[in-house]
């Protein structure tokens, strides 16, 4: 019962975490979004490029925080040649939206930096965890309320004289619950302790 609480108060604890942090003005937002688009089109230069990251990350310092911003800071630095900075950030759009065919390629770049990227590969353990880096935290989040909703139906379906299917779906529920909880929290601690952005050259910001 203990062990049901804790992970009860994890998943809740998860779920209440903002996916989005409103921050300012929607109108100024908005502004700074379309402005930094048009700095990504124009940009010729990787100090045009990071004159773009710098508009993306003021979006970033006023709060607002999702996978899109994120996936277009992160090739905006790419870009630039700031390589270390872009793999982090392609990281965070993950979290937020999900591993796509190509945020998977831009991590590669990243981490190949100057090199040659034939040279270079995703980490073998993201093939197994597939599903870890393929599903938005948030959708995780959700697997993991839901098995554990399972949890509790199956308990009463035992009580009630159901003893099979109860028992093969708690121990359904409980491996879910277990797993996506385990991974929404990891996925979770990475983003609150994600490290500032830091942009060279570009317009001046705060990290």
């Amino acid at each position: 019962m203990r062990a049901s609480l804790a992970l009860l108060c994890t998943i809740v604890f998860l779920a209440s975490a903002p996916h989005s942090v409103r921050a300012g003005n929607a109108r100024e937002r908005q502004f700074i979004w379309n402005e930094a688009n048009a700095m990504v089109l124009s940009a010729r230069t990787a100090d045009d490029f990071s004159q773009a990251a710098a508009a993306y990350r003021k979006l970033v310092d006023s709060g607002v925080v999702n996978g899109p911003l994120f996936h277009n800071l992160g090739t905006s630095l790419l870009q630039a040649g700031q390589h270390e900075q872009a793999l982090s950030v392609f990281l965070r759009a993950e979290r937020y939206s999900g591993s796509t065919w190509d945020t998977r390629r831009n991590i590669v770049l990243a981490m190949a930096g100057d090199a040659d990227e034939k040279t270079y590969a995703l980490p073998w353990h993201r093939y197994p965890l597939f599903w870890h880096y393929g599903m938005p935290c948030s959708v995780r989040i959700s697997v993991a309320v839901l098995a554990f909703a399972s949890f509790w139906i199956a308990l009463s379906m035992l009580i009630l004289g159901l003893r099979r299917p109860a028992n093969m779906l708690m121990i359904l529920s409980v491996a879910l619950c277990l797993i996506f909880a385990y991974s929404a929290t990891t996925s979770y601690h990475n983003e609150a302790n994600a490290l500032p952005i830091l942009i060279e050259g570009g317009q001046p910001g705060a990290p």
